[in-house]
């Protein structure tokens, strides 16, 4: 059994409008290597860069994107969701209608037809494929409304507020 000890630095940052206590913890591994992990009221985020570029792990997230350190802490996570609420679909599918009309792809009798299947569309696409498809054509869920991801905004702040204490701590 091998046994290794690291040296670990906690900041805690307070006093955030809209986001609880953060404890962070900057963990080095030896030049251009680390480790951050995130801890906010029970949620954590955690990730290991195994080449930084930077002498250690503070520099590297004081220079990092923003957006990339939030894609590295919460893999796969989108910046916006699609908006199946009823009304976001209706205005999306009627914007969609008067282009695609003032463009001559399709007729004013289909206008209409589409214009009034617009008006009956309600919350959520999987009952709705078949109108949708009738209005978008078949990759509808490309054209879909979207609203940002409230997770991806929560943890966006999360990171940038860490990147501005280190900043300021210098």
């Amino acid at each position: 059994m091998k046994i290794t000890t690291s040296t670990v630095e906690k900041f805690t940052i307070t006093d955030i409008p809209g986001i609880d206590v953060i404890h962070v913890f900057f963990e080095d591994y030896g030049p251009e290597r680390g480790k951050v992990t995130i801890e906010v009221c029970g949620d954590a985020w955690s990730y290991f860069w195994g080449k930084t570029g930077c002498e250690t792990i503070k520099d590297f997230f004081k220079r990092a994107g923003t957006s990339y350190l939030v894609g590295k802490f919460d893999i796969g996570i989108r910046e916006r969701l699609d908006d199946e609420s009823g009304e976001a679909l209706e205005l999306a599918a009627k914007k969609f209608i008067i282009s695609e009309r003032r463009q001559g792809n399709i007729s004013r009798y289909i206008a209409r037809e589409n214009w009034n299947t617009a008006d009956t569309l309600g919350d959520g696409i999987m009952d709705q494929s078949g109108e949708l498809q009738e209005i978008f054509g078949d990759e509808w869920y490309n054209d879909l409304p979207q609203k940002p991801n409230p997770k991806y905004t929560h943890l966006f702040k999360i990171v940038q507020t860490i990147q501005e204490a280190l900043k300021q701590s210098v």
